[in-house]
């Protein structure tokens, strides 16, 4: 699989797994960057600034595919009126530059890979599938002008979207925030019955790959593990391992010290994997106890 692959979001937490992986297939990878003077060991890198839609129209020479993962952390900073406009306009403003340009330079782009995430789906007791309706909240309205934004339709491009669950990381994303008050003990929040469509990173970053390899890969899929789980249970695996206490953190209280960020950990989404496992996709980490096994 030697192909020159195009990472935008390439020093995050999944970007610097699927480079790893990318790699080690003997892959080329290039990266886009918001910093001029950035430099990474064995990838090329090129400057872009989707704020002022500036993308070097040097950086898609030579590319057969571009993963698409650039957006401001969801849960980084306080959802002010200004974080929620940057949460949105970085994933939207970059993604249609990314179109644009693809849409408007000399290039041999076969495949686009696009990031989104289960937020889509908003809050639901249904079991949610990539046919299922959206939601209404803000992650939901953040990802359809997301989606939307990948809009490639007249060019001779494969594309697909990962609607990526909560990803479970030794060095950061969901975990690494669930243990903060290890070793002392683990939060149950709120009644804890919500579920939560999780993912190993290493899974994650694998399903990037099955990707670029599958021949014709296209279309929307759910990036989550087979078997989703209650908070509570997953607080209980970890308090287990652990050797820590279970404690209940109130709903209310959350909602004091977070503000509307803290309804991201209410959400009730119970996302199947059906799809990518149809396509001949093998997890390494199905099973919610072997995952955090070896993360802990």
């Amino acid at each position: 699989m030697q192909k020159r692959v195009l990472i935008t979001g390439g020093t995050g937490l999944l970007g610097s797994k699927i480079t790893k992986k990318l790699l080690e297939n003997k892959c080329t990878v290039a990266y886009l960057s918001t910093r001029r003077n950035y430099r990474k060991k064995g990838v090329d890198v090129f400057y872009w600034n989707p704020e002022e839609g500036e993308l070097d129209s040097q950086a898609l020479k030579a590319v057969d595919v571009i993963i698409h993962l650039a957006g401001a952390g969801i849960a980084d900073k306080p959802w002010t009126k200004k974080r929620k406009l940057e949460i949105l306009e970085s994933r939207v403003q970059s993604t249609k530059l990314l179109i644009k340009t693809l849409k408007e330079s000399d290039n041999q782009v076969k495949q686009l890979i696009g990031a989104s995430a289960i937020g889509y789906y908003g809050d639901s007791s249904n079991l949610l599938d990539e046919a299922s309706s959206g939601g209404s909240d803000f992650l939901a309205e953040v990802c359809k002008q997301w989606e939307a934004a990948y809009a490639l339709e007249e060019k001779e491009v494969s594309k697909s979207i990962f609607r990526i669950g909560i990803v479970m990381a030794e060095d950061g994303g969901a975990l690494k925030e669930m243990t903060k008050t290890l070793p002392f003990f683990v939060g149950i929040l709120g009644d804890g019955e919500q579920y939560y469509s999780w993912i190993h990173i290493d899974d994650l970053a694998a399903m990037f790959i099955h990707a670029i390899e599958k021949e014709n890969f296209e279309g929307i899929y759910n990036a989550v593990a087979p078997h989703p789980a209650s908070q509570k249970t997953i607080a209980k695996n970890l308090a287990q391992l652990n050797k820590a206490l279970c404690l209940p953190a109130p709903k209310f209280a959350l909602k004091l010290a977070l503000g509307e960020m803290s309804s991201i950990l209410f959400l009730n989404q119970n996302c199947s994997a059906e799809k990518i496992l149809k396509t001949g996709f093998k997890f390494r980490y199905p099973e919610l106890k072997i995952a955090l096994e070896d993360l802990n």
